[in-house]
């Protein structure tokens, strides 16, 4: 399967924005899964502290590049995963991906405690199955993927 790491990136580092999203590639590429990842192709963001909304001098982190970019590979994948553990702020476009995932009829994991600034009905609803924690979601992933009859 293809996997979508959807989660906040406005407010962290990129090497914050970056950190769950390896650990989580890495344990699904054991799976034979492979992720796509926002982060992908932005290096540079490493040289300029808290990411902040957009970059218009750098094409695939300005907002058209963010939105059309994002919408693609959410588009393209089979399941969205979305990470909001410790979340502080709402984040909008995380919000944006999920309910777009969800209106293209993909499979939505949503990773939050409960509480989470996010924990709101329209997420919920959208979410195909919400979980406390990355493990958990890397198991419902592992069955998600698994072949049948096992």
């Amino acid at each position: 399967m293809k996997i979508y790491l959807a989660g906040p990136i406005r407010g962290l580092t990129y090497e914050q924005a970056c950190e769950w999203r390896e650990d989580v590639e890495h344990n699904l590429a054991s799976l034979g899964h492979t992720c796509s990842s926002p982060m992908r192709g932005k290096e540079i963001l490493k040289t300029r502290g808290k990411i902040t909304n957009s970059y218009e001098e750098f094409p695939i982190s300005s907002e058209a590049g963010i939105y059309g970019r994002d919408i693609f590979d959410v588009s393209n994948c089979d399941v969205l995963l979305a990470n909001f553990l410790g979340a502080k702020d709402a984040s909008l476009g995380t919000a944006m991906e999920v309910q777009a995932a969800h209106d293209r009829g993909k499979y939505v994991l949503v990773v939050m405690e409960e509480g989470n600034v996010h924990d709101h009905p329209f997420i919920r609803r959208a979410a195909s199955l919400v979980v406390r924690d990355i493990d958990t979601a890397l198991d419902v992933l592992a069955v998600l993927g698994g072949p049948y009859g096992e």
